[in-house]
Order: C-alpha cells, then structure tokens, then sequence
C-alpha cells in the first residue's frame, strides 16, 4: 500500500471533504484563550486523577499495614449473635470483613454437594454484610468469586474465618460440622487460609444480634480470636499467605468459668486434629516437651485451666497436617501467643 492509498474497501468521499473554516465571530485571541483554557482543565483533571489514585494507594497500605481482607461466614445465620461480635471486634482493630453467610441457620444437615437453593443480599446499609441461600460452603465460595473481589476492588480475602460456631469441633464429629468444611474447603478449593473458631454450646437457642445483648463471654472470645488473627498476620511478613496452601487452623474455646473470666486468663495450646495413632501421623514436631501432641479433646479437657486447643489441619482429609515445615513454621511463628506452661501437656 502506497502513501496515498486508501485501506481496501475504503473509499475517500471527496465530495464531503471536511474543511477548517475560520468562526467570523470569534478573534484569534479568543480562540488562542479557549485553547489554553482547554489545556488548563485537562491538566487540572490529570492532577485531580493522580491525587484520587494516590489517595487509594495511601488508604490500600494503610490497609496492609494494620489489617487485611477477611472474608467471614458460620453455620449459624448472617444474624447470629456470636458472629456478629467478632465481625465488629475485627472491623474495630482495622480488619477489613465481608460476610457472606447462610441465611438461617445450616447447622445440621446435607451439605456437601447440594447447590445454593434461593437467592443471595445484602444488608442495604451495610453492604459487606451478605447472605446466600446455602451452607456455609456456598457463603465461602460465592464471597471468594463474588462478594469479596467486588467490595475488595477485585482482590481476594488474605483469610476465611469460619464461626464462632457453636458447639466444640473435634475429632470425629468435625468431619459433619459445616463451619469447619467450609474452613477445610477454603484452603484446599480456593487455596485462601482458614481459621474455623467454635465455642461451648450451653443453650440451644440461637441469639440474633438484634434482639439480645451480648453476654460478657460472646466479647471475651471475639478478643480472643482477633489476637489469634493479629499475631498470624503480623508474623506472616509482607506478600506472603498467613498460612500455606491447604492449611486451616481448628480453634476450639473452652468454657468460661470463674477462673477463665477475662481474655488475658485463658492459655493458648497446640494440638493434635486426630489421635495420634491415626494414619497418616504428623510429622514430629516438638512443643512443649513433646512431639506427640494432645488430642483437642484433651486439652479441652483441663477446664479450669483455661485451655484453647490449636489444630494445624489439612484441607484435604481434615486431619493433622503432617508436613515438618508447616508445623514448625506455625510453632516458631505463634511462639508469643502459644507458650508451654510450666507443667507441659
């Protein structure tokens, strides 16, 4: 194609040949005015832009640096009391949270390969709090893919953070507990780092947090469960997952007594999400004294010591996660927050 050829198909029409005609009305002066005036809005658009960017850049480090993207869900209901405290307790130290869980509450159950039966929403007013037609299965995967990315501007959760469920969720019976698949799940299927928290059931009523003040105990676990959250992210170092891939810790609180009142009473222990002598065994890793550790059924069991038992669990099975490095890595990293007492296990 010559200089002067037109592309093919294309014909030139001469006949309306478009030609610069010069405004009677207006001087050269006035047009020279308008053109700079032109070149003054764009550059004051160009500076209005770079501030807005700049601005967005400041806020998502000031994000990084104090708090990262949780995305939260339960099997209890987007309105459960519980979950509601810890949601504010997490907004409150900087966190930024989306919920996205159940409608009502999905405790018990199918749930594994049922599809989202009705409708997802929001709260009006609050648009990070969601709820799906589902399980708490549905609330992880659709706040991954969806609710998140959209609130997080197309970025994914740093953590998923399942409960405060109530009831203990301990080996075996947490193979059927839907809050702690959907931890499970998150790690393996969306490869997002998990925590699944759950607590004492002592009534069978669920609280809604709208209708019933919450009990000193609902603030007492919040905190706690926040600290666990802090100390994972602030140990993980910049750019680098809380956890790795297909990893999910299992959190169980014991029940708050006289002698565990305040969040600074209770002591922090890892243990074992299957018995030991259950296949494939964790890798020996030393704590405390011992490579063996306790089954979560007993640390909990030492009530009035105020024990909350830590499970390194794989995404997978929902058994111990039995890699040297992993398990080393946590108990070198939460070394502040999980100490060995003075009498071991």
């Amino acid at each position: 194609m010559t200089k002067n050829e037109s592309p093919p198909g294309f014909t030139t029409p001469r006949a309306h040949k478009q030609t610069t005609q010069k405004n009677p009305w207006q001087c050269r002066g006035a047009v020279t005015k308008k053109k700079k005036l032109k070149k003054a809005r764009a550059s004051d658009t160009m500076k209005i832009t770079t501030a807005v960017s700049g601005l967005f850049i400041i806020a998502h480090n000031v994000l990084s640096a104090h708090g990262i993207r949780i995305l939260q869900t339960n099997d209890d209901g987007w309105v459960e009391l519980y979950t509601r405290v810890l949601n504010d307790k997490l907004r409150e130290k900087d966190h930024d949270v989306v919920l996205s869980a159940p409608a009502g509450d999905r405790s018990h159950g199918k749930f594994y390969d049922y599809p989202m039966d009705g409708p997802t929403n929001r709260n009006a007013s609050r648009p990070d709090l969601n709820w799906v037609n589902g399980h708490p299965v549905h609330g992880v995967r659709y706040g991954v893919e969806f609710t998140g990315p959209e609130h997080w501007m197309g970025q994914r959760p740093d953590l998923v953070v399942t409960g405060p469920n109530r009831g203990h969720s301990i080996w075996p019976w947490h193979f059927h507990i839907p809050h702690v698949v959907a931890a499970a799940y998150a790690s393996s299927a969306h490869a997002v780092p998990a925590i699944s928290f759950s607590v004492p059931a002592r009534r069978q009523a669920m609280w809604l947090w709208n209708e019933t003040a919450p009990p000193v105990s609902a603030s007492v676990y919040a905190e706690l469960a926040a600290t666990l959250i802090d100390h994972l992210a602030e140990s993980a170092g910049d750019g680098k997952p809380l956890l790795p891939w297909q990893t999910y810790l299992n959190v169980n609180f014991p029940v708050r007594t006289e002698a565990c009142e305040k969040a600074s009473d209770f002591k922090w222990f890892f243990a074992g999400a299957s018995p030991p002598d259950f296949p494939p065994r964790a890798a020996e890793v030393k704590w405390c004294g011992n490579t063996a550790w306790q089954p979560e059924y007993e640390v909990l069991g030492y009530r009035e010591e105020c024990r909350i038992s830590v499970a390194i669990s794989d995404g997978a099975d929902m058994t111990d996660r039995n890699d040297r490095e992993t398990r080393s890595d946590l108990v070198t990293r939460l070394a502040k927050l999980i100490k060995c007492d003075r009498d071991g296990h």
